[in-house]
């Protein structure tokens, strides 16, 4: 844990891809980006949390800043070990490309930025599952294209039926390009089930941020879903909101995050079991 918190422990090295540390799924978005066990939206930024039963597949869209993230992800669990792949797009219909001169404007060109991922989790023993990702990234910015390979793992323990415990990383690479990092993110997390409720409590650190501590409240009553989300810590997020409805097999989630001077950004999903 020292060490890969001393590996990342860096606010002035460049770093690209910035998409990554947004969750785009409404219900991780209403829990300020804690997963719970089980969820098929850990196949991004926590793989353990895939292992359990039930296959299903989700898209979710977030407007976000002066673009959209788009994600289309499948889950399938198989007894001791499942898998998961999945898609996230981050797109900007515009990006000014600047030259070496100050002043040079080459022009306003569309950007997409994507991360193609497939995860594996698994039961290690009777109370402790862990969790691999591999990454392809990619980013396009008018005739730029630029590709590069990354992964994460994460481990999870049960203490008790009701508890469980997990520390991560995820977006682990080299740098690339002209010395451009990708933002590598350590987290120390643990949540409860006491019936209808689930509470969690997380430690982030990013690569280029300062240290930030999420925690995600969700409360059931048969169909309906209430969800809420603070960050303590964060440069701009404050808190979050949401509502899901769980009917037969499908689920449809909304999330309302507040930022401190960007207002309310809104986020939906959609999560089909088979």
């Amino acid at each position: 844990m020292i060490l890969l918190l001393s590996f990342i422990n860096n606010t002035h090295d460049l770093v690209g891809f910035h998409f990554l540390k947004v969750p785009a799924d409404a219900r991780t978005c209403a829990l300020a980006g804690i997963v719970w066990p089980s969820e098929g939206y850990g196949i991004f930024s926590n793989p353990v949390m895939l292992q359990g039963e039930g296959r299903e597949v989700f898209f979710s869209g977030r407007y976000h800043l002066a673009g959209s993230i788009e994600e289309i992800g499948w889950k399938g669990g198989f007894g001791k070990f499942s898998l998961g792949a999945g898609l996230r797009v981050f797109y900007v219909p515009g990006i000014e490309l600047r030259g070496d001169i100050p002043g040079e404007l080459y022009g306003t060109y569309p950007s997409l930025e994507g991360d193609m991922v497939f995860s594996v989790a698994g039961r290690l023993t009777k109370d402790l599952l862990g969790g691999v990702s591999i990454h392809r990234l990619f980013q396009q910015i008018f005739d730029k294209t630029e590709g590069l390979w990354a992964w994460g793992l994460s481990l999870m323990h049960y203490p008790a039926k009701w508890m469980w415990v997990y520390l991560g990383a995820d977006y682990i690479s080299s740098s690339y390009g002209d010395g451009y990092h990708l933002p590598t993110t350590v987290k120390l997390g643990a949540g409860v089930r006491v019936g209808n409720l689930l509470f969690g409590i997380e430690g982030v650190k990013p690569y280029d941020t300062k240290y930030t501590i999420n925690a995600g409240v969700e409360i059931g009553y048969e169909m309906l879903r209430v969800r809420g989300g603070l960050r303590a810590g964060h440069d701009t997020e404050l808190g979050s909101l949401g509502i899901g409805v769980e009917w037969k097999r499908f689920s449809i989630d909304y999330a309302g995050v507040v930022y401190r001077y960007l207002g309310v950004n809104h986020t939906g999903s959609v999560k089909v079991r088979l």
